[in-house]
């Protein structure tokens, strides 16, 4: 993508050198079948990683570790959790990160019971449903109007107090010959 951009710049004459790969960012992919770019290395003495350079050409970077971290490790080594991919990402101060996103199978518990609820405006609806037969077990409503009606009711009593008291204004920032006609009609 950078090299295509770059063909343009120069056609239009804004671009003049060649264009530059800095990155802190390096992907690799674990492929299923043999050949991958990295393989997880995991010993008792030591964990590493084995980055693939060139082919038939590698490097090792031993990894630190915590005890979270021991505990996914101990997942793969027993086949539950399965690595797809992995970063290595360069910070400012030289140190070296290495990220790796693992898979894992989920599964699925068939229920007997199904429930559904659906929030509306005015309604929350509850209702449960049988999976076998499909029908109906459960069924409820809970009507949400008398909140929306005390909040109407508030609105509208402070913006009637707001009209009759301020006339739309802040009262700070008020001259002070309308204060004191407020003051004067407020004291009736």
């Amino acid at each position: 993508m950078i090299y295509k951009s770059w063909k343009k710049r120069v056609r239009k004459g804004l671009a003049n050198r060649r264009p530059t790969f800095d990155s802190n960012v390096v992907l690799m992919y674990n492929d299923s079948s043999k050949c991958s770019t990295f393989k997880l290395i995991l010993a008792k003495e030591k964990i590493s990683v084995r980055i693939s350079t060139k082919p038939r050409n590698h490097v090792s970077i031993p990894l630190q570790i915590g005890k979270f971290h021991e505990m996914f490790l101990k997942a793969i080594q027993k086949g539950k959790i399965k690595v797809s991919d992995a970063k290595i990402i360069l910070r400012k101060d030289d140190r070296i990160e290495f990220h790796l996103t693992v898979k894992r199978n989920v599964f699925t518990i068939n229920p007997e019971t199904i429930l559904t609820v659906d929030v509306n405006e005015r309604n929350i609806t509850l209702v449960v449903f049988d999976k076998k037969t499909k029908r109906e077990i459960f069924a409820r409503i809970i009507d949400t109007c008398k909140i929306f009606e005390i909040d109407a009711i508030y609105i509208k009593i402070m913006r009637n107090l707001q009209k009759k008291l301020y006339k739309g204004h802040n009262p700070k920032y008020l001259p002070e010959w309308i204060k004191k006609i407020m003051k004067r009609r407020l004291k009736k």
